[in-house]
């Protein structure tokens, strides 16, 4: 009797064992699905809170940045100050060399108003390319938004970032996202420059007299 049992035992084991493993299998398929799945809510989520992010980081550069950059620009033509548009260099060590950058500075440093809006700005504009550098926002999206209206005004006050960067470490979000879009920036023109030139080229007739004979 015991051998018949164990006999009988065995042969569910045996049993339950062919059963299990496809039924293993697919448990282990449905699960390697879930996660697959989860991962791509993770990024599709992930992908929509940092748009949403860089459309916020737009809006604020729209209704705050702006607007303070336009009313000092608009103080400094009204009272004959013209503001800098030379190239930018955020080397402090540069500067020196940089009369009209420095022109801009001591003609802005006779107004404590002018100087504490610069910072603000400055400031603000930190604040802004943090989100970008970090990668919490999306820097492409905001790119086709307001990329040429910050690097105009990182160009204006780049000066002081300059004479505020003596330990290389002043305002080093703006520096770095400025170098990426006004690259971009000077790549789309140069683009749009060779495709003009192209244009012109395949315009031009480059037909010579036909060789008699032929």
């Amino acid at each position: 009797m015991e051998s018949i049992l164990s006999s009988t035992h065995i042969g569910w084991v045996l049993l339950m064992y062919y059963i299990s493993s496809p039924v293993l299998v697919i448990i282990g398929l449905i699960a390697l699905y879930q996660i697959i799945l989860a991962k791509r809510t993770l990024r599709v989520t992930s992908q929509r809170e940092s748009a949403c992010l860089a459309a916020q980081q737009c809006e604020k550069m729209a209704h705050e940045i702006v607007p303070i950059n336009d009313n000092l620009i608009k103080q400094l033509v009204e009272q004959k100050i013209p503001y800098y548009q030379g190239p930018v260099d955020f080397n402090n060590a540069n500067l020196k060399s940089n009369k009209v950058a420095l022109v801009f500075i001591s003609q802005c440093d006779k107004d404590l108003n002018k100087i504490i809006t610069i910072l603000k700005i400055l400031n603000s504009l930190d604040a802004f390319s943090l989100y970008f550098m970090k990668g919490v926002a999306d820097e492409e999206i905001a790119f086709t938004s307001v990329g040429s209206t910050f690097c105009s005004i990182v160009k204006i006050f780049s000066p002081f970032i300059a004479l505020l960067n003596q330990d290389q470490h002043a305002y080093l979000n703006i520096q770095a996202l400025y170098n990426i879009w006004s690259q971009r920036i000077e790549k789309m023109k140069l683009q749009d420059q060779l495709s003009s030139i192209r244009e012109s080229i395949d315009k031009i007739v480059d037909e010579g007299p036909t060789p008699i004979g032929v």
